[in-house]
């Protein structure tokens, strides 16, 4: 089984020619391994790196990536789609 990537060296230039950069202090985005799979996320407009939150009132902007094992999808994503 292969896992998400942990760090930009992990994806840089295999999978993307270049880091991706964050609009708001122009460094490599972040990258965070979370139980579930991996956030990546950008420090946000008040440019203070707040881990990858990406949830509640002061959250950050970003994406996660989970193992597709690790969390149960709700019924709706998994009607009339064909794997």
């Amino acid at each position: 089984m292969r896992c998400l990537p942990a760090t930009w060296d992990d994806i840089v230039p295999e999978f993307l020619p270049e880091k991706l950069l964050d609009p708001f202090d122009g460094q490599p985005l972040s990258i965070r391994a979370v139980p579930e799979g991996l956030v990546i996320y950008s420090v946000g407009a008040d440019r203070t790196d707040d881990g990858g939150k990406l949830e509640g009132r002061d959250c950050g902007v970003g994406f996660r990536l989970v193992h597709s094992m690790s969390v149960e999808l709700p019924r709706r994503f998994l009607e009339n789609r064909t794997l």
